[in-house]
């Protein structure tokens, strides 16, 4: 199965997750809200504000995105 857009974006978006301290404070922050900023479909925004982040794995692997590995461990800010 080829890689949508959509998948394309999240995967391009997770990946910058790992390499911009910035973007990652601000995900910390507000991930709903950053993900939206970053242009992420609504399905997207919603799992990411949701803390899906074993969906997102899924749906990574699915679209054939070989092993991907989560290097920055998220968490919720109360």
């Amino acid at each position: 199965m080829a890689k949508s857009d959509h998948t394309e974006k999240l995967l391009d978006y997770m990946i910058e997750l790992n390499h911009n301290q910035d973007l990652l404070d601000r995900h910390n922050a507000d991930p709903g809200g950053t993900a939206k900023a970053a242009g992420l479909s609504p399905g997207d925004v919603q799992m990411i504000a949701e803390g899906k982040y074993d969906d997102i794995k899924t749906r990574l692997e699915a679209y054939q995105v070989a092993k991907v590995e989560f290097i920055v461990t998220f968490h919720s800010v109360s």
